[in-house]
């Protein structure tokens, strides 16, 4: 992707990505990551910063975004900060491939996150007008998705359908005309693109065809393969430690809200995730960052668990005659120790990297170069 970038810089052909100055043909994705490490790249020079900074801006961007949009549909500020920090402790979201190289997956989780949570919003809301707005903001973001990384975001599609018909506001929002400007926008520019490239780079829909549809998903792609149970053994063994075998407990728990708002947000995370989940493990090609779209669904049903802890804390500290600040302070303290050490596990692997072991002699390399360089 750097040399995708770097290539882009000099030819200022911002459709055809090239590769040693050929049109790439291995990597078929939509340009739209390219364009962002070109544009800081004009900015800040060509450098490591340039190529990792969209990364990690779409990670900080995630993390406002949930913090805030959460907190409006809640009416709760601890509740999007207990999500954005089980989501900033997850070692399958804060690592390699995701929000610290620049690579695709940390802005199409963002773009991912935000089609999801605007649909649910439009869902969730009986009020015309902002129906309207999240529908057309749901078919924006997914465009944005798509230009990320072309259909990988199509497999969360099932499970916001499933949720939808279960909520009947399927046939509202198909009298909706934002529904139908939306659709329009998606064809023009997210599925246009693939056929302004073509006319550029006769035979790209076919190398598309066969690289993401029939070579990414139905068979195995460059030695890439697993059992079904792939990604479930990669959350369990890694990725969402320590929050993962507490998924079921705050599923379960997640009942006793008596605020609706809440219950439906977990129900529609626990949906989405379990839908994209069963897509991407019944795919033939597997790797451990395709996963990445998860987190922010399991972050949200794992902090419906910390904020009732929360709650329960300050609701019996007031009970046994603390004041409303005190307990609230007390319960606040007790539920952030929850948060001590998978922060400061993440704060190592990011500032004290170490590579896994599969690529020590590569690790090993790039150390090197960066000490030569500084």
């Amino acid at each position: 992707m750097g040399v995708n970038a770097f290539e882009m810089l000099d030819n200022h052909n911002y459709i055809v990505t090239h590769y040693f100055g050929r049109p790439e043909m291995s990597n078929t994705k939509p340009p739209l990551m390219i364009w962002c490490i070109v544009f800081f790249s004009k900015i800040f020079g060509f450098s490591e910063l340039s190529l990792r900074l969209p990364s990690a801006l779409a990670a900080l961007a995630l993390c406002i975004y949930l913090f805030f949009a959460l907190r409006k549909f809640t009416g709760n500020t601890l509740f999007g900060f207990f999500v954005v920090m089980v989501l900033v402790t997850s070692s399958g979201y804060i690592g390699l491939h995701v929000t610290r190289t620049g690579e695709y997956d940390s802005l199409l989780v963002l773009f991912s996150t935000l089609f999801s949570l605007q649909l649910f919003f439009a869902i969730e809301t009986d009020e015309s007008k902002s129906q309207s707005k999240y529908l057309f903001q749901f078919f924006i973001f997914l465009t944005l998705s798509v230009l990320t990384k072309g259909i990988a975001p199509m497999m969360q599609l099932p499970g916001l359908l499933i949720y939808t018909l279960a909520r009947k506001k399927t046939l509202i929002f198909l009298k909706k005309k934002s529904f139908y400007f939306g659709s329009l926008i998606l064809l023009a520019l997210g599925i246009g693109f693939y056929f302004l490239r073509e006319s550029q780079n006769p035979g790209y829909l076919k190398v598309v065809w066969n690289n993401e549809l029939g070579g990414r998903f139905l068979v195995t792609n460059e030695g890439h393969e697993g059992s079904f149970w792939f990604y479930c053994n990669e959350i369990f063994s890694w990725q969402f430690i320590p929050y993962v075998l507490l998924l079921p407990i705050a599923a379960l728990l997640s009942l006793k809200f008596s605020d609706n708002r809440i219950k439906r947000l977990v129900l529609f995370s626990a949906i989405s995730a379990t839908s994209f989940l069963f897509f991407i493990s019944v795919a033939q090609t597997k790797l451990i960052w395709y996963d990445a779209p998860l987190f922010p669904y399991l972050s949200i049903i794992i902090a419906s668990l910390f904020y009732l802890f929360y709650v329960f804390l300050k609701d019996n500290l007031q009970k046994v005659g603390a004041t409303g600040l005190s307990a609230t302070l007390i319960g606040l303290i007790c539920t952030m120790m929850f948060f001590v050490k998978p922060y400061y596990d993440i704060i190592s692997t990011v500032y004290l990297p170490q590579g896994n072991s599969w690529e020590k002699e590569f690790t090993n390399s790039c150390k090197y170069f960066q000490n030569a360089v500084r």
